[in-house]
């Protein structure tokens, strides 16, 4: 049976050097992880690391597109920042775009 899944975009912050709210997408490989766990709690995770304990065990990962924003901050705060909210429907075309590209 194929896998249902094609594609996976993935959009989360990334610090690029760019200006607050810049939007660059990259291929995994061009990924790189600076994450430090401290193995404190459940909730922090390194989705680099999880994705390639599935590959080792044999699980099926379609290709993956990240979508990154520059944060303005990464501040632990709820909601999004004012620039993300002004851009939010920007971001969600080029979303879309990208998704409908691949």
């Amino acid at each position: 049976m194929e896998p249902a899944t094609e594609h996976i975009l993935i959009v989360d912050s990334a610090r690029m050097g760019e200006a607050p709210g810049a939007v660059r997408f990259f291929k995994a490989d061009e990924v790189e992880t600076k994450k430090e766990l401290t193995g404190l709690t459940t909730h922090e995770s390194d989705l680099l690391k999880i994705l390639e304990l599935a590959r080792m065990t044999g699980h099926h990962i379609p290709p993956i597109t990240f979508m990154g924003i520059e944060p303005a901050s990464t501040e632990n705060r709820m909601g999004l920042s004012a620039i993300i909210e002004q851009r939010l429907a920007e971001y969600v075309t080029k979303a879309i775009a990208r998704c409908l590209a691949a």
